[in-house]
């Protein structure tokens, strides 16, 4: 401990020795953990089977995982009196420095689904709005449907 004492003050005045030791004692679990939570609040356009389109809001938490390139998206409705949560994971394809794009991991089981996100102004050390867009398709039994949904994370 006394001799730590006496190296500290020699290893701060060197700013690339302090941080070549930092580096060494900081574990790498700590420097490759890099999630993002986002809470997001989009304007939602749908085409129903009945080929109408309808307009409403929803909200989102999204959790992006840039390490492991997945983002998970969250969004609770209520539809006539009851709560449903819907969950769908996806696969980042694509990671710049200031935005993503990922697409849904499964696409469907029955019928052919896919979705796509993408994240714009996503500057970690930022802390501006993200924007958001989405878009789903999906083939069914009844018709094909489509949604488009557009806003701002924060």
């Amino acid at each position: 401990m006394v001799c730590f004492k006496y190296l500290l003050p020699i290893i701060s005045k060197s700013k690339n020795l302090f941080g070549f030791i930092l580096c060494i004692y900081l574990s790498p679990t700590y420097a490759n953990d890099l999630n993002l939570r986002l809470m997001c609040n989009v304007d939602t356009s749908y085409l129903t089977q009945t080929k109408k389109w309808k307009n409403t809001r929803m909200s989102w938490d999204l959790e992006v995982d840039i390490v492991n390139k997945t983002l998970k998206k969250k969004n609770v409705y209520f539809w006539e009196g009851k709560k449903y949560e819907i969950n769908t994971n996806f696969k980042i394809i694509n990671l710049k420095r200031n935005h993503l794009v990922a697409v849904t991991d499964e696409f469907g089981s029955v019928y052919p689904k896919v979705a796509t996100i993408i994240l714009d102004n996503l500057l970690l050390e930022s802390n501006d709005s993200v924007g958001v867009s989405f878009a789903t398709h999906k083939k069914s039994k009844g018709g094909d449907t489509f949604s488009a949904q557009y806003g701002l994370c924060n």
